[in-house]
């Protein structure tokens, strides 16, 4: 799900608490910027929302949305006070805060105002940069009827329907999963297969803005961002907050039921089309997945927000992280823990720790590919190591600026420092099993030979090593058998990369050192897939330290 803005709050139904202290004199006239709009919180009848020009969304009271109501209709402050409504009490100082405040936040129009038109790119992050394509000022009345008449009870049935057939086809024959993932392809057909997933991705972007639409709101951009180097979608639909929680929780989970009902239909059609249908029933199956992985509700996708509005919990995310910084820092000589409900200090901690061990985990599994992608796989390697790095870091540094704070910092933070460096040490001396990513393939004379990559040169054993031969699925690698390899080394053409699992015959064929495989328990009727090669035992950073410096890299 997209970016949903800054719902901030900006105090009471009267004045916000945090401008009591500034006074600003009022000025005759004041001139609200265009881009300013307000809109009253449904089902909340003393609550507005106020949008800036710098994009930030803040929750306001009913006096300070008629108090800039006034100003923005031309009249001067000095006259305010005297419209407040039947039972408001409003002086000259409430006013001069209001103006104050819409002053902070950039809304007044001035001789030193400078408007420029907002940049359609936005760079969040390394990991996160959107481009706009479209931002709508009003929704016009057929997108309204036909948004309406999709996420309507009778739509959202039937797209439910598609889903649930597609599932019961699947249950009658689970072996249709295990060949649609575990079966190779051609390039052309997984980069079609690529491209229905990212088709998917749009349409359940569209689906957030749709159902919006049909609820009675407005989304505000729609367009196209790269998101981890992986080209997406998004629609911010900032508008959502205004609803109630039905309404939320329908437009939170309309990208995930798009995609369920694309993926359905995908799959009905391969299982139309019988042994020609593979390709769809794979398509639809990575459709599912894609969709199924906006589930994780510790980063900030559709089931975080599904958390957040279910529960009724603004800002989740950054008060489960400062909740579960304030236990570390109260542990090493911060003031006292967090006092927030204990589920939350419980969702900070995974809220922490997933986005690194999703980098890790990532970088571990395609460690081996990236090692033979030359410069762009470095540039990959440092980024995901940068991510989690930086996550780490900003993640300690909050701990320990608490921390410092508290009678015992200086005990307590050289305490964690130790135990931290202690604790990194400790990994570092672990004993792990280096295991390498080879290709299967059977050459000329009939002999079965795992083929190491270029990267891997310094990699391949002197010895027997043992081996596991998987079939060269594009999501599933089945095993179907186990070896040792022979300690001769060959020089060989292959043409199927061990990771990248696809069936290539007309790509150039890929010299690289093999050696033979000496099967357990019989042959195995294998032409070409993978396999795994054991080496032996090595602490963790000696491994770390062999594969990024001794081997080119």
């Amino acid at each position: 799900m997209p970016s949903q803005g800054n719902a901030d709050a900006a105090g009471p139904a009267d004045v916000p608490p945090e401008v009591g202290a500034v006074t600003a004199p009022a000025v005759a006239p004041v001139v609200l910027r265009e881009e300013v709009q307000l809109s009253r919180l449904r089902d909340v009848s003393a609550a507005w929302l106020l949008d800036t020009p710098t994009g930030r969304r803040l929750k306001v009271g009913h006096d300070f949305a008629l108090i800039t109501q006034f100003l923005a209709a031309g009249a001067s402050p000095d006259r305010i006070p005297d419209m407040a409504p039947p039972g408001a009490s409003w002086r000259a100082e409430h006013v001069d805060k209001v103006v104050a405040r819409l002053g902070e936040l950039d809304c007044l129009l001035t001789a030193d105002t400078v408007v420029t038109k907002a940049s359609r790119l936005r760079y969040h992050d390394l990991f996160a940069i959107q481009l706009d394509l479209w931002r709508p000022q009003r929704v016009g009345d057929r997108a309204t009827r036909l948004a309406k008449a999709i996420w309507s009870v009778p739509g959202i049935v039937l797209g439910l329907l598609i889903g649930l057939a597609a599932v019961g086809v699947l249950a009658l024959d689970p072996g249709v999963v295990a060949t649609a993932l575990g079966s190779p392809v051609s390039p052309v057909d997984l980069g079609l297969v690529v491209l229905i997933t990212w088709l998917s991705t749009v349409i359940h972007e569209l689906s957030h803005g749709g159902s919006l639409v049909a609820v009675g709101g407005r989304p505000r951009r729609f367009g196209l961002m790269l998101f981890f180097f992986m080209p997406a979608a998004y629609c911010e639909v900032t508008d959502v907050w205004a609803l109630p929680r039905p309404s939320r929780a329908l437009v939170i989970l309309a990208g995930m039921m798009s995609q369920f009902t694309v993926g359905g239909v995908l799959i009905l059609w391969g299982t139309y089309r019988g042994p020609d249908g593979g390709l769809a029933t794979l398509a639809g199956l990575v459709v599912w997945i894609a969709g199924s992985i906006n589930l994780l509700p510790f980063v900030k996708l559709d089931g975080y927000l599904l958390v957040a509005t279910l529960t009724e919990t603004p800002f989740l995310l950054k008060r489960s992280l400062a909740a579960f910084a304030d236990d570390l820092a109260a542990l090493v000589g911060g003031t006292r823990p967090s006092d927030e409900a204990p589920w939350i200090r419980f969702f900070g901690f995974f809220t922490t720790f997933t986005p690194l061990v999703i980098s890790v985990v990532v970088l571990g599994r395609l460690l081996n590919t990236l090692s033979t992608w030359g410069i762009v796989g470095v540039l990959i390697v440092v980024g995901l190591a940068g991510y989690a790095l930086g996550v780490l870091l900003r993640s300690g540094w909050a701990i320990v600026c608490r921390a410092l704070t508290g009678p015992r910092a200086r005990f307590g933070v050289p305490a964690l420092a130790a135990s931290i460096t202690a604790g990194l040490v400790g990994v570092g001396m672990l004993p792990v099993q280096e295991e390498l990513a080879v290709a299967v393939t059977r050459t000329p004379d009939d002999s079965l030979r795992v083929v190491y990559g270029q990267a891997d040169h310094c990699f391949i054993p002197d010895r027997s090593a043992p081996v596991r031969l998987s079939t060269n699925g594009v999501l599933l690698q089945q095993p179907v058998g186990r070896g040792v390899t022979d300690p001769r080394t060959h020089r060989t053409e292959v043409s199927t990369v061990a990771t990248v699992p696809v069936t290539w015959p007309d790509a150039p064929r890929t010299v690289g050192l093999a050696q033979g495989v000496h099967v357990e328990g019989g042959d195995v009727p294998l032409e070409a897939g993978v396999g795994t090669v054991q080496l032996p035992s090595a602490p963790l950073a000696q491994v770390v330290f062999h594969r990024v410096w001794r081997c080119g890299w």
